[in-house]
């Protein structure tokens, strides 16, 4: 005799039950139905002289689902930042000048700049992707440039 899993399953916790019989449960003879959203039976080998199993109906699909709710945005767009060299050099010997685009800020991704300006020496600071955050804020930021001719400088940037 040919057992489908349904059948198997049934006798299975029959007997861990004690014995209790096991709603839902077909013959041989005719199939039996099929679980709610599973496939339908495809039938089986002949039971001792029987016809094969016929299968049983298939379940029906559950109801979609529907999408989250929207998130919510970062931090506030900025729309002008503002920036202070420190122990900057005179304008005759070229000043140092670096422009933090708000795009930038905005975007709140890790960025390098130049602040050379007129100077004949460039300096590079780096804003990291939470000086951004910082920034975006309305917090302000003060990183060191990197050193060029044994001096560097503190930079200080804002925006609003």
């Amino acid at each position: 005799m040919t057992m489908t899993r349904e059948q198997f399953l049934n006798m299975t916790l029959s007997l861990a039950a004690g014995g209790m019989a096991v709603a839902a449960c077909g013959d041989d003879e005719t199939g039996g139905n099929g679980g709610a959203g599973g496939t339908p039976s495809t039938g089986g080998n002949p039971s001792t002289g029987g016809s094969p199993a016929t299968g049983g109906t298939g379940g029906t699909g559950g109801t979609p689902g529907t999408g989250g709710t929207p998130g919510t945005g970062g931090g506030a767009n900025v729309a002008d930042c503002t920036e202070d060299i420190g122990a900057n050099h005179p304008p005759a010997e070229g000043s140092h000048a670096v422009q933090v685009p708000a795009d930038d800020v905005n975007a709140g991704v890790e960025m390098t700049y130049s602040i050379m300006g007129d100077s004949a020496h460039d300096h590079t600071i780096t804003l990291t992707a939470a000086d951004m955050a910082t920034l975006a804020s309305g917090q302000e930021v003060t990183v060191t440039s990197t050193t060029t001719l044994g001096h560097s400088h503190p930079v200080t940037v804002t925006c609003a």
